[in-house]
C-alpha cells in the first residue's frame, strides 16, 4: 500500500495521537525524511543492495542474537488497518509496522537518534511521546506493550544500538494519554 493511500484513510494513528500532544514537528522535517529514507534502505532493500550506511547496521543487527532473530522472522513495513476496542469504544485505527514478528509476539521499531547513551535514548523515547506508538501498536496487534521493543541508530553510529522497552509505568502513561485523547476527540 503506498503511503498516499495510507495517508487517505480515515483512522487514528499513533503520529496523530502523538501530534496531539507535541504539536507540529515541522521543525524536523530534514530529519524524519532522513530516517525514513533509512527505513527504506534496512527494511525494504536486499542487504546485497543495501547502500554502505544501512548495510552496517543490518550487519550489526544480524551479530545480536535477538535482534537477527526478530529481524529474520518479521515482517516489515507491514500496515494494520482495524476496528479496534478502547474501554468499551470502538476506533477506526491504522499503523505501519517497522518490524511485525508474530513467532514471538513482537513489535519493534528502529529509530535513528542524535543520543549517544542508551539513558538518553530510554528518555527520549518518552520524551517525545513514542511509548504512545507502543501502545497504539500493542492495540492493532493484539501483542503486550510490555513487547514492544526499540532499536536505536545512533547517527553516529560507532557499532553500537540501543535496545529499549518502555517500564509498566510508561506504558500506563501512554494508555492514559491515548485515552484522553480519545475524549478530546468525542469518541
Amino acid at each position: 500500500m503506498s503511503r498516499d493511500i495510507y495517508n487517505s484513510i480515515e483512522a487514528i494513528n499513533a503520529s496523530s495521537i502523538k501530534r496531539h500532544y507535541t504539536g507540529s514537528i515541522q521543525y524536523a522535517a530534514g530529519a524524519l525524511e532522513r530516517g525514513a529514507e533509512f527505513h527504506r534502505n534496512l527494511l525494504e532493500t536486499e542487504p546485497k543492495d543495501m547502500p554502505p550506511n544501512a548495510k552496517l547496521i543490518y550487519d550489526s543487527i544480524m551479530k545480536h542474537p535477538m535482534l537477527k532473530l526478530i529481524f529474520e522472522k518479521a515482517a516489515k513495513e507491514i500496515t494494520f488497518i482495524k476496528e479496534v476496542e478502547i474501554d468499551g469504544r470502538k476506533v477506526a485505527a491504522k499503523g505501519i509496522l517497522d518490524l511485525h514478528c508474530p513467532m514471538y509476539s513482537i513489535n519493534a521499531d528502529i529509530k535513528t537518534t542524535s543520543c549517544t547513551n542508551l539513558r538518553s535514548f530510554a528518555a527520549d523515547m518518552t520524551k517525545h511521546y513514542n511509548h504512545i506508538q507502543a501502545v497504539w501498536y500493542s492495540y492493532l496487534t493484539g501483542y503486550d506493550p510490555a513487547n514492544f521493543y526499540y532499536i536505536g541508530v545512533p547517527n553516529k553510529f560507532k557499532g553500537e544500538l540501543f535496545i529499549h522497552r518502555h517500564t509498566p509505568s510508561e506504558i500506563e502513561e501512554a494508555e492514559t494519554l491515548i485515552r484522553s485523547f480519545l475524549v478530546h476527540r468525542g469518541l
